[in-house]
């Protein structure tokens, strides 16, 4: 019989990795399409995975506590060719136990970070840049309140 890969499902758009909370089915099982074989938790909530079609439980590739990509393959269902022709064109990523590196938003974070941390050695450096950067910021302020009071149709 072929077999089908059940894999880990994209969560939400900020979520790259869940970790196996339990696994509800053992090899050789009898499941239902649909029906919820692995319980996985990530940052925000625990969720099922469930199965694509029906079938026995073949083998099972993970594991407990382990923490696993999006798209990593967590076990395979035995189908038939009729189910099994359905899944394909499915593309399926090989199991990685190791985290993604790249994670949605840190590349914004560290930029961040880094703009911190020049503006911080900059003021170690030179410690009237801060006083002129604050008197600028004023002046500015000054300015938008007077032309907002001169020439109210500027705003």
């Amino acid at each position: 019989m072929p077999q089908v890969p059940i894999i880990m499902p994209q969560l939400g758009e900020s979520i790259a990795e869940a970790t196996i909370v339990s696994i509800k089915v053992q090899p050789g099982d009898e499941v239902a399409a649909d029906q919820e074989v692995i319980e996985v938790e990530t940052n925000k909530a625990v969720m099922g995975v469930t199965t694509p079609c029906a079938g026995a439980v073949a083998r099972i590739d993970a594991q407990v506590k382990e923490t696993y990509p999006i798209g990593a393959v967590l076990c395979y269902i035995e189908a038939s060719e009729k189910d099994a022709a359905r899944f394909t064109n499915q593309t399926v990523a090989d199991v990685r136990k190791e985290v993604p590196k790249e994670i949605p938003g840190r590349a914004d974070e560290e930029k961040v970070a880094a703009k911190r941390r020049r503006t911080t050695e900059l003021k170690r450096k030179f410690p009237l840049t801060d006083c002129l950067f604050q008197l600028r910021r004023k002046a500015q302020d000054s300015y938008r309140r007077v032309f907002a009071h001169a020439w109210p149709s500027c705003n």
